[in-house]
């Protein structure tokens, strides 16, 4: 079966509809009182003119559009600001964390030449010229390039945390049972 959006266009509506964009009322006015989408209204106009119907409102280029809204965003009335007394304090900022290590180049190479226990970190160079720290490691990248490539682990969630996951979860469980009822 199909939706109310999926009817098609009758000569009347369309007839009604090419009345009321000359007319100057906007796409998504005109989707309202045909029980159409804004976007259903602005294709079938869009398609109507590709096929050469006499529209007399004239299709608005995009530079013109943009000129508008740019003329609106001009004369807008600037928001008034608080004042730095009434606002809160704000938070002192958070120290920038501590450059990484600098890391011994002596034993890069291309990473082609890369063996396994070596550092698989890019020093530089793009594509096959990349050349890559190869420091002797156990893992993946060596100790200060490791710091570099993996994050840091979360902090463990606290009993008050998780008291309140399961409380949360519990009241979702109930609104789902009271609808199912």
């Amino acid at each position: 079966m199909r939706s109310v959006l999926d009817k098609e266009w009758t000569d009347e509506e369309f007839a009604a509809v090419a009345k009321l964009w000359d007319d100057g009322v906007s796409g998504a006015e005109i989707g309202r009182r045909f029980h159409r989408t804004r976007s259903g209204v602005i294709a079938k106009i869009t398609r109507m003119r590709a096929r050469g119907y006499p529209f007399k409102r004239a299709a608005v280029p995009m530079a013109a559009r943009s000129e508008k809204a740019k003329s609106q965003r001009d004369n807008r009335q600037p928001q008034r600001r608080m004042s730095t007394a009434l606002r809160r304090p704000s938070s002192p900022p958070k120290p920038l964390p501590e450059p990484p290590a600098i890391v011994d180049a002596t034993h890069a190479k291309p990473w082609g030449e890369r063996k396994a226990g070596e550092c698989a970190f890019p020093i530089s160079g793009d594509g096959e010229a990349t050349l890559s720290c190869c420091t002797p490691t156990t893992a993946r990248y060596c100790k200060a390039h490791a710091e570099i490539m993996y994050a840091p682990p979360k902090a463990p969630r606290t009993e008050a945390q998780a008291a309140g996951d399961v409380r949360r979860q519990l009241k979702a469980i109930q609104r789902f049972a009271a609808r199912a009822a």
